[in-house]
């Protein structure tokens, strides 16, 4: 289902802007969202440790309360094409206007083609010839952050272009439903972000500082997401939980640190909606209010690389305070990890 009516978008300051800022590395960015959540389903798994059965999505206490699963998720492109449409009609533009296309996703339907190229394949119409470049890239949780510092990079020699960030992820058909560990975190869900340079940055919503990315490379043995479906998530829990609080509170600080703000000075942090323990453990030991950290993973679940653009949708809708910092930062298999701050306008 489509998050949101689409509202006007002088009030919903929804496009990506990227401009050269006075310090090095700091650009205007504004983010138009176009997002697609799966419809929601309730299939039952083990309760831990035994005992009667629980929805799918309901708990563990992952902090997971509506895990969304997409009913047709098993086709790969699953709503992405929906979010990328929505993201058009908010922004006025078409596939003719946007220069390069990025897809985050860990759950592609093909090694060849790209999701990226089946986007612009079902987008297009009959006789339109050259469109921008497309590819994936496969930074697992935390590809948005991956393909943000790409399109960041590209904008700076390319002021003038439009690039489009798409994730797109499809993780339930690879779930083991009798494995309470990893069943009731996951969902399904596609996003559509436009990142603009500044001769389009009317309508800015934020200056975003280049993303800090980094990767501590791993074979699988701890987190693994098969290519094929027929082979579910494999997730060590309690090792992987070390790594990722470790690794999300260091990307963040070395944001923080690129962008010249003390991470006490961030307004908000936007982690990676893995699951309520690492998000909590993340503030605990950034010694953090509870108010500073966002979650909705209780009403989304852990939907990869669409957490953050999912968090930045409810949070840019609701007209925070301009001038405040927010700090993302995210975690992923493999293992990736990466940070960001974002100034809002």
């Amino acid at each position: 289902m489509t998050r949101f009516a689409a509202p006007s978008l002088g009030r919903f300051r929804s496009l990506l802007t990227l401009e050269r800022g006075t310090r090095l590395g700091e650009m205007l960015l504004v983010i138009a969202l176009g997002i697609t959540l799966a419809d929601l389903s309730w299939d039952l798994v083990p309760a831990p440790g035994g005992g009667d059965s629980v929805p799918l999505g309901k708990g563990a206490g992952n902090g997971a309360g509506e895990t969304r699963n997409g009913k047709d998720s098993a086709s790969g492109q699953f709503n992405v094409d929906r979010a990328v449409k929505e993201l058009f009609e908010r922004t006025g533009l078409t596939l003719e206007d946007i220069d390069v296309m990025i897809c985050a996703t860990e759950t592609p339907l093909h090694n060849t083609p790209s999701m990226a190229t089946l986007i612009q394949s079902e987008l297009k119409t009959a006789g339109d010839g050259f469109y921008a470049q497309a590819y994936d890239i496969n930074a697992a949780c935390t590809g948005y952050l991956y393909a943000m510092q790409h399109a960041y990079d590209y904008l700076q020699s390319e002021p003038e272009s439009r690039v489009l960030i798409v994730t797109a992820e499809a993780l339930s058909p690879r779930l083991d439903t009798s494995d309470p560990n990893t069943a009731p975190i996951f969902g399904d869900a596609a996003t559509a972000s436009l990142v603009v340079g500044a001769p389009n940055m009317d309508g800015s919503a934020a200056r975003v500082y280049r993303p800090v990315l980094g990767a501590n490379g791993e074979d699988g043995t701890l987190l693994k997401v098969p290519a094929s479906t027929t082979e579910p998530i494999f997730m060590d829990g309690p090792r992987v939980f070390v790594e990722a609080v470790k690794d999300m509170i260091a990307g963040l600080k070395d944001a923080c640190d690129v962008a010249g703000v003390d991470p006490e000075g961030l307004s908000l942090v936007v982690p990676h909606q893995a699951n309520q323990r690492i998000i909590n453990a993340v503030r605990q030991r950034m010694k953090a209010p509870k108010e500073r950290m966002y979650s909705n993973i209780r009403h989304n679940g852990n939907t990869s690389s669409c957490t953050i653009p999912l968090c930045l949708e409810e949070i840019f809708a609701d007209s925070p305070e301009s001038g405040s910092h927010i700090g993302l930062t995210a975690f992923g298999g493999g293992f990736t990890y990466g940070g960001g701050v974002i100034r809002l306008a």
